[in-house]
């Protein structure tokens, strides 16, 4: 058994892309952190997490640590996000924000029309 990694540790990268956009991403190795992605060129900016599982009993780890993400707040597939969202690291409050926006009624309408110029958002 061992230590769990420390907050951190585990989202050292992503403090450092938040200041420096040119942080080295490798597409094999997720990074925890609050990212935006599109699912389609030109489209909504959609909120990513990726965060560390760790089941622990007591300060050991009982397993490996697992890495996970959540797209809109809903459970995702780590390799296929991670490198569409990792050159778009955001802070917390924006993806708060980013969630908070899909549920208004406009976004969840499917088949209406959404003028994203009407309120634009800074990037």
């Amino acid at each position: 058994m061992r230590k769990p990694s420390t907050h951190e540790e585990l989202y050292r990268w992503h403090s450092l892309a938040l200041m420096d956009s040119r942080q080295p991403v490798v597409a094999e190795e997720p990074e925890c952190g609050w990212y935006k992605m599109r699912f389609v060129r030109a489209g909504p900016w959609v909120p990513v997490e990726i965060y560390c599982h760790q089941l622990t009993e007591g300060s050991q780890l009982i397993e490996p640590e697992a890495m996970l993400c959540k797209v809109r707040g809903e459970r995702g597939f780590l390799n296929r996000v991670w490198p569409a969202c990792a050159r778009f690291p955001i802070t917390k409050a924006e993806h708060d924000g980013l969630i908070a926006r899909k549920d208004t009624e406009i976004m969840r309408a499917t088949r209406k029309v959404v003028d994203l110029t009407d309120k634009p958002m800074r990037p």
